[in-house]
């Protein structure tokens, strides 16, 4: 099952049709834009404009109500800070999926809350600070209070944000790691096998990974880089 996909700006996807197949050639090389976000959900896309030539200063997020036959609805249109990045989640566990936008501007570098009505519409943004430059997000039960947590990697700062959800669309003050130079993607999963969520951070300009390990009560005290 697909679960994402990265954007391609059009001027360098190949438009015509070449082959006899009928299918649009791939670019020559990949080309995709921080920021830039296409997750194919249940019954909808849920789209990033950021940085690719084509949406310069859109800065929105695009939802894409499905029909249920492998089509969508118009794009509805939310407006967000700079490159945005964005997950979905029950944040204030009313049983409607909400947004949180990264915003990746390098001071103050924050992340938006947007609390979902449940039909494609969203309340206005709550803004939450973090570092500097906020480049990438994910959602993940860090505590295991059974309440949705952030992470937030801060390319400009060289660090992680970890803000622990208190399930009614409000966080914690943010808890900072330092990881390598310009965390620009990260992914939480469980590496030790003991049952809680780790964090994996990739870190762009030191060619690193660092490996954070969760030791809640007190998360992430032991980073391996």
């Amino acid at each position: 099952m697909i679960t994402s996909l990265r954007n391609c700006s059009p001027q360098d996807a190949v438009q015509g049709l070449t082959d006899e197949d009928a299918v649009p050639d791939l670019p020559q090389a990949p080309v995709s834009a921080p920021g830039d976000l296409w997750i194919l959900g249940s019954h909808r896309v849920l789209c990033g404009d950021a940085t690719a030539p084509a949406n310069t200063g859109a800065n929105t997020v695009s939802i894409l109500l499905g029909n249920g036959n492998g089509s969508f609805q118009s794009a509805l249109t939310v407006a967000a800070s700079v490159n945005p990045t964005s997950v979905a989640a029950d944040f204030n566990r009313d049983g409607r999926l909400d947004l949180v936008v990264a915003n990746a501007t390098p001071i103050p570098g924050t992340v938006s809350l947007l609390l979902g009505f449940g039909n494609g519409y969203f309340q206005l943004p709550s803004a939450f600070s973090v570092e500097m430059n906020p480049s990438f997000v994910v959602v993940s039960d860090f505590n295991l209070d059974g309440k949705p947590d952030l992470a937030v990697a801060n390319a400009a700062s060289g660090t992680i944000s970890v803000l622990m959800g208190l399930g009614d669309g409000l966080f914690a003050t943010p808890l900072t790691f330092d990881v390598g130079g310009a965390p620009v993607w990260m992914v939480a999963t469980d590496v030790n096998a003991d049952g809680k969520p780790d964090l994996v951070v990739a870190n762009r300009s030191s060619g690193t990974v660092s490996v954070l390990l969760n030791n809640t009560p007190k998360p992430f005290q032991d980073i391996i880089n």
